[in-house]
Order: structure tokens, then sequence, then C-alpha cells
């Protein structure tokens, strides 16, 4: 559902529309909607807040990687998960 959500979010505050700020709507709708908001750019014909919205998500995911990997956190999510 986050992708959905995100989509929806991000279109509310005027991204997508044409005349915003490229840079800052493709990260918000690549890191909150991941690949729907990133084809949904597409779809529209905005291939460079589509490129940004890419960035985001790589971005996010190394993110999370690294955040995952540490013992702190690793540790705190295996304890939940028991």
């Amino acid at each position: 559902y986050g992708g959905a959500f995100g989509l929806g979010i991000t279109r509310f505050l005027g991204c997508g529309s044409g005349q915003d700020n490229k840079a800052p709507c493709g990260l918000a709708m690549g890191v909150s909607s991941h690949g729907v908001g990133t084809a949904s750019l597409i779809q529209n014909g905005d291939p460079d807040t589509a490129a940004l919205a890419s960035v985001g998500m790589i971005l996010t995911g190394v993110f999370h990687t690294l955040l995952c990997a540490t013992p702190a956190v690793r540790n705190a999510v295996h304890a939940l998960a028991r």
C-alpha cells in the first residue's frame, strides 16, 4: 500500500503537475512511492523527474541496507522476530 499512498500524497502536494521543482518532487516520489511513483512520472512524460525518483529509490535502498547491517539494529530486528 505504500506505493499508492505515497503517490497520492505527493500528487496532493503538487508534485507531477509540470510546474514544480523537479529535484525535490522526484526524490520525494522515489522515496515515498517507489516504483509506482516512478512509473507514473514516466507515463506522464516527465523523464527528468522520473530519473530523480530512481535516484531516490536507490539511495533509500542503500540507506536501509546499511542501517540493517549495523549490529544494534540487526539484533533489535532479531529480538522482535522471536
